[in-house]
């Protein structure tokens, strides 16, 4: 927490207080970035939508994430995460676009990509940014939300690129 507020909530007024809105992207968390954070009362106001795509069809369809991205990178990967938060942001109009990615479990890892292996990425006025963390051999939507919004916090409140698990900026 945030001077005793909830992380959900210190994202949800920073959003407010700058007129920005956030649409999420979410393949492995499900809709668990999205639930958590429009549990705050008034999430209307910077909520704007929230796309769950889970197969590479949904991922193309409705994120334009382009097919030859897939077939180099696989879903997993931090350059499709990329894709997926721009994709949403240029369709939507979406100030701040969040995208996740990754294998939950229990099974479908490898030894590349094991089980926990996460890829979030955030594309907003500052920019986008790529990260990837494993936690491998854990099933992980609960931490990967936590993480991805501790992300978020870093980029929309305190006006800083995260330093945590950050792989590359472009």
């Amino acid at each position: 927490s945030v001077d005793g507020r909830g992380l959900e909530r210190v994202v949800g007024e920073a959003l407010a207080e700058q007129g920005c809105r956030i649409g999420v992207a979410e393949s492995c968390t499900a809709g668990l970035i999205t639930s958590w954070l429009t549990d705050v009362p008034g999430s209307s106001a910077y909520v704007d939508r929230s796309v769950v795509a889970y197969s590479n069809a949904a991922k193309l369809a409705l994120l334009q994430v382009p097919a030859a991205l897939l077939d180099a990178h696989g879903a997993v990967s931090e350059p499709v995460a990329l894709a997926m938060a721009a994709g949403l942001r240029a369709t939507s109009g979406v100030e701040v676009a969040l995208a996740t990615t990754g294998i939950a479990g229990p099974a479908g890892g490898s030894a590349e990509k094991p089980v926990g292996t996460v890829c979030i990425a955030i594309d907003g006025p500052l920019g986008a940014v790529r990260l990837a963390y494993s936690q491998e051999g854990e099933w992980i939507p609960h931490p990967t939300y936590e993480e991805g919004d501790d992300s978020t916090f870093e980029i929309v409140v305190a006006g800083r690129r995260p330093q945590r698990h950050l792989r590359e900026q472009r």
